[in-house]
């Protein structure tokens, strides 16, 4: 059965982890070209199991880790790189790339 995903022009921003049959069985894209979500899509149960807003901005770049279970997101303001767990859909660490004087 062929699951369909609405993710139309999203510009290479759809990842799914490296090792998808050891560890990841997550498929992770953002939502829109305006808002800054993206939908986690469990590839074994064919279903979303969860929506992270990771930014006020569209999403520029995601990319998930080896094990896949972090997910790391840049907006398209390019200050602000999140990493969230995938799993839990939980915030780990923000790094900001603006510098303070």
């Amino acid at each position: 059965m062929t699951h369909r995903i609405k993710a139309l022009n999203h510009l290479g921003r759809v990842v799914m982890g490296a090792n998808y049959s050891n560890f990841c069985p997550f498929l992770c894209y953002a939502d829109s070209l305006d808002t800054g979500t993206i939908t986690v899509h469990d590839m074994d149960s064919q279903k979303t199991v969860r929506v992270i807003h990771a930014h006020k901005t569209p999403i520029l770049k995601l990319n998930v880790n080896f094990y896949g279970n972090l997910l790391v997101t840049a907006s398209t303001t390019g200050t602000i790189v999140r990493v969230f767990n995938i799993s839990s859909g939980n915030l780990i660490k923000t790094f900001s790339t603006e510098t303070k004087c």
